[in-house]
């Protein structure tokens, strides 16, 4: 029986990333690069997303309640159920070895958007020998940095996103896998020993965005997927911008503790999957309603929220499609608001 779907947070959003540095994700190699000092260390414009949750345009939420664990791995061990480390599911609840576009599309899901039959997973965490009880996931969606936000695509179906790596021995860059208290922009490489009962561990993990237009998956699990460059966008390998994923992984943990690990290994092997399985017209209105006229959907404080639906109906994620112009707060911390028509918006060209 599906768990009951847990209250999404409010205020959370994503930032937009001014710096990237060499990452490799879960069985693979990819890279991105971002602007360097003369020390020949990362700079930055904005605060990256893991460190600060706040955006600066168009962005839309799907938070999902856990769902089961499992030692399987659909992406990286499919069709070998067991052969993987245990993780935490979250989303669709048919989620297992096997698990394809296909199979999950029509399954059951716990996330907030009913659109959203996507599987999101991470490497179980133990905590002083017991297993840390995940709650749920917070996935926000937003152009890349240095992307157009007008050229955003949806996902195709099916498209399988890695972010960390499951093999690193050493630390990965806290702009890619992070652990912090809550919503504090401090980071580390692993959960902190002071985080509280109303700021418990979160894992926050930021995917690559840039899609090589061909493959849904590759050999590797990584070569078709790329990060952004904050100046540049894309490359021309992969050319095609897709919303941007930076999930945060709420678990109910918090005080000191002895010792600290993933099913994975060390924290150096923090890392999470994704298999899109977004109903497609439902992430077509959210890229087309939300990214690219930047605005904020689907949270507390947004410009608009979206409801529950079938992904199927043409005003699902639009405002109300009336004449009159409506005043709606844009999410910056409440410094401004913004008029817009809702019914030209509603009739908008995609």
């Amino acid at each position: 029986m599906m768990r009951p779907m847990l209250r999404r947070s409010a205020g959370f959003i994503v930032a937009a990333a001014a710096v990237m540095v060499i990452v490799t994700g879960c069985g693979g190699g990819g890279s991105l690069a971002g602007p360097t000092s003369s020390s020949g260390t990362a700079t930055e414009s904005t605060p990256p997303p893991n460190r600060s949750l706040v955006s600066y345009g168009g962005q839309f939420l799907s938070s999902c309640g856990f769902s089961h664990t499992l030692a399987d791995d659909p992406i990286v061990h499919r069709g070998h159920p067991g052969a993987s480390h245990q993780h935490e599911f979250f989303g669709n609840v048919a989620t297992d070895a096997s698990s394809t576009y296909a199979g999950l599309i029509d399954a059951p899901s716990t996330c907030s958007d009913a659109g959203d039959r996507s599987a999101y997973w991470v490497p179980t965490l133990t905590i002083d020998g017991r297993r840390a009880e995940p709650r749920r996931v917070d996935a926000y969606y937003r152009a890349g940095p240095g992307v157009d936000a007008t050229t955003v695509r949806a996902f195709p179906p099916g498209l399988e996103v890695l972010a960390g790596n499951q093999f690193s021995t050493r630390p990965e860059s806290l702009l890619i896998a992070a652990w912090a208290c809550g919503s504090s922009p401090q980071l580390a490489h692993e959960p902190p020993r002071d985080c509280t009962s109303d700021r418990p561990i979160q894992l926050r993990l930021t995917y690559p965005s840039c899609w090589d237009g061909k493959h849904v998956r590759s050999a590797d699990h990584t070569s078709h997927m790329a990060y952004p460059n904050p100046g540049s966008g894309c490359d021309g390998a992969h050319p095609v911008a897709l919303p941007q994923l930076t999930l945060v992984v709420h678990y109910a943990s918090f005080g000191t503790y002895r010792q600290a690990h993933l099913a994975s290994g060390g924290f150096d092997t923090s890392h999470g999957d994704f298999l899109a399985a977004w109903q497609p017209k439902r992430i077509t209105d959210q890229v087309t309603g939300c990214l690219r006229r930047g605005v904020t959907c689907g949270i507390v404080g947004g410009t608009f929220h979206t409801g529950k639906g079938s992904g199927d109906e043409n005003s699902y994620n639009l405002p109300p499609a009336t004449s009159a112009s409506t005043t709606l707060p844009v999410y910056d911390d409440g410094r401004t608001t913004t008029t817009m028509d809702a019914y030209q918006m509603a009739h908008m060209d995609n």
